[in-house]
């Protein structure tokens, strides 16, 4: 098994497929999509429904795409869909050039779909990372599901496990940097972290050309109005 597998293992993260598989399905990837809630942030509100990201999940995030970059010579399409409307969401989606984020969407699957029309881009080819109920109905149909753990949710620990609903299973909550943890583990199948950072520290040619395609992208921003997703101007 590749270390980077075992590592991981090590730590407490589980896989559901083996190496060989999560390989080739993460080869086909061309588009990441994030839950917000419980993924990004710890679940928190305060009193006006508002949460918080961390930085070092950010910063994996940048790394991912640059991993993307360096294997395929191109960034890979980025989205976040929300069941809600945070505001760090839009900080956050704005700041990192993230293509789509989908706020207060009752049903997940249709902003899935959306997002898979506009870009032309098959449900086999998407990468989702995801903590709960909402996200089910995306985690049915996409390529590679990575699960952030419950520890305290026993029972739906055992339906993601038993109905096949994840390849991987994280060691990490969203309290403590799963979004790092779940980048970290993708660069690692991309066998390219020590040249990702090299190329970061260097701050070099390469990752500016890198940069300067992140930069490129405008974000969009969609909601549901009227039982349609519709794009929203801010």
């Amino acid at each position: 098994m590749n270390t980077v597998f075992e590592k991981f293992q090590q730590k407490g993260g589980r896989f559901l497929i083996n190496e060989r598989l999560f390989l080739n399905r993460l080869d086909k990837i061309k588009l990441f999509i994030f839950d917000w809630d419980g993924v990004f942030t710890n679940g928190l509100k305060d009193a006006q429904l508002q949460s918080q990201f961390n930085e070092s999940d950010s910063v994996g995030l940048n790394l991912l795409r640059f991993s993307y970059f360096l294997v395929n010579k191109k960034t890979p399409i980025v989205s976040i869909i929300s069941g809600e409307k945070n505001q760090s969401a839009f900080t956050l989606a704005q700041r990192e050039h993230i293509h789509r984020h989908y706020f207060k969407i009752p049903h997940k699957i249709l902003a899935f779909q959306h997002l898979c029309q506009s870009f032309n881009v098959s449900p086999k080819e998407c990468c989702f990372v995801f903590d709960d109920i909402l996200d089910l109905s995306i985690a049915q149909e996409c390529g590679l599901r990575m699960y952030i753990q419950k520890t305290s949710a026993v029972l739906f620990n055992d339906y993601v496990i038993k109905n096949l609903l994840a390849d991987y299973i994280s060691f990490s909550s969203g309290s403590n940097n799963a979004v790092r943890e779940i980048t970290e583990l993708l660069i690692g199948a991309y066998d390219n972290f020590e040249e990702v950072i090299r190329h970061r520290i260097q701050y070099d040619d390469i990752y500016q050309t890198y940069l300067k395609q992140k930069k490129s992208v405008t974000t969009e921003n969609y909601t549901y109005i009227d039982n349609t997703i519709q794009l929203v101007q801010l």
